[in-house]
């Protein structure tokens, strides 16, 4: 397989969360320690209704680190009329300073969007066959701004050119947030499929120093140093943003080349910040690749802050503001964090995990049990649990941390996390353990906030 298109693979792959790191998260099943049930804290805003509206009247964090922080949004010329009404009409609401970047400057619902590629050389973009579609989109652009065409027609090819286009924007932000900010602490780099909890960062950026070079993210790997997953939305502080800047415009040749070799954006800035010396810092306890349905949750991160989600729709973006907003009402103070707890009893309903779905993945996390590597089994369960979904869920019922099992033909997958999942076309069957989902939600409050700080 050619490096290029193996490289590419693997960014899909990051893309879909497949080979996102999680550091801190304990793996392996091991029985949870019984707790006993206790009532909520006071400030714990337990009676959040189940589906609010979006109210005219809103409620942002009144937090003076707002100010210390520039949220940079990407998105794509493709994309930037269906994705971002969504956000001017959520979360952005509360942020003081934020820029938006797309591969052509554009107004969305009154609001200016940036082209972060028009600084690039010309020479670049001429032979190079990425910036297929940032021509179209210029030219369209000029012939009287209407995008529509461009946008149904990429649409239609389920937007391959705008990915190929879309690793050349990171660089290219980062110089430019740097040179318009070049005093704000904090910067956020979100993509626009993303949402971001912004009261929570905030919370998480007030207990940490912004006078030395951070790089903070979700880590992943394709070839190459760790670095930040750019769906999960990554942190960078003044010395690690300038230090990002100095490293690029002292080799922009090198670098222009690197874009061109590599698939991903992201994977590019972290080579970079590798070569300046500033080392990734992970926070995917806090920031991560998943929705609200398809996150993984258990008693690793169950009082853990969330802070992003990913891969959502218009809808599930303004369904996590009035479920913010909900929060915030009822825990009436800007210092109570929204949880992995909270996001997952307002998304889930305990009739989800009741009964076996076929045709359904919730991606298990744990051992998997196959033929090939059976016999290394302690019990005659797990010796036998790769046989059949039968057999697959007693093994899962055998291990007192197991929550959830999922079986496809020949191979049993179990796992010490709860995950909702999605539908597959593959033959595979999953299950919960269902009450012991309902004791993880209903044994383990009151819980302390937790932080993982650098």
């Amino acid at each position: 397989m050619r490096p290029l298109l193996r490289s590419l693979i693997l960014c899909i792959s990051a893309l879909t969360g497949i080979t996102i790191i999680s550091r801190g998260l304990p793996q392996p099943l091991s029985a949870p320690q019984p707790q006993a049930q206790q009532p909520l804290q006071q400030n714990s805003p337990e009676n959040i209704p189940a589906n609010p509206s979006i109210a005219a009247d809103f409620i942002c964090p009144s937090l003076e680190l707002a100010n210390d922080v520039v949220l940079v949004l990407k998105t794509g010329g493709t994309e930037a009329a269906r994705r971002l009404p969504a956000y001017y009409e959520t979360f952005l609401k509360c942020v003081p300073q934020y820029e938006v970047y797309s591969d052509v400057e554009d107004e969305i619902n009154g609001h200016h969007v940036q082209n972060a590629l028009d600084e690039i050389d010309d020479s670049i973009k001429q032979r190079h066959s990425d910036f297929k579609l940032y021509f179209e989109l210029q030219d369209s652009k000029a012939l009287g701004g209407d995008l529509t065409g461009v946008r149904q027609k990429a649409y239609k090819k389920e937007e391959g050119d705008g990915w190929k286009l879309d690793k050349w924007k990171f660089l290219p932000m980062v110089q430019k947030v740097s040179a318009k900010y070049p005093d704000t602490p904090w910067f956020f780099f979100l993509e626009a499929d993303s949402y971001l909890i912004w009261p929570n960062l905030l919370l998480f950026l007030a207990q940490i120093s912004a006078t030395s070079p951070l790089y903070i993210g979700a880590g992943n790997i394709i070839n190459g140093p760790t670095f930040a997953h750019g769906g999960s939305g990554w942190i960078m502080s003044n010395p690690a943003i300038k230090t990002a800047v100095h490293q690029i415009e002292s080799s922009e040749t090198k670098y222009n080349d690197l874009v061109e070799e590599e698939a991903c954006g992201d994977n590019v800035l972290g080579k970079v910040m590798d070569a300046a010396g500033v080392g990734f810092t992970s926070a995917s306890e806090h920031l991560q690749n998943e929705t609200p349905t398809t996150a993984n949750y258990g008693y690793f991160n169950w009082c853990y802050a969330a802070m992003t989600f990913h891969h959502l729709s218009s809808e599930e973006t303004r369904e996590l503001w009035s479920f913010q907003q909900a929060h915030r009402s009822a825990a009436k103070d800007d210092y109570t964090p929204i949880l992995y707890r909270d996001v997952f009893r307002h998304f889930h309903n305990m009739s989800d995990f009741l009964t076996p779905r076929q045709h359904w993945n919730n991606r298990p996390t744990g051992r998997v049990i196959m033929a090939s590597n059976a016999k290394e089994g302690k019990t005659d369960a797990e010796v036998s649990a790769h046989v059949s979904v039968d057999a697959c869920r007693d093994f899962c019922t055998e291990d007192t941390g197991c929550m959830q099992y999922s079986y496809a033909p020949g191979k049993c997958t179990v796992g010490n996390g709860v995950r909702f999942g999605s539908p597959t076309d593959r033959n595979v069957i999953s299950g919960w353990m269902h009450e012991r989902v309902v004791r993880l939600v209903h044994n383990t409050a009151p819980c302390n906030p937790q932080w993982k700080l650098p």
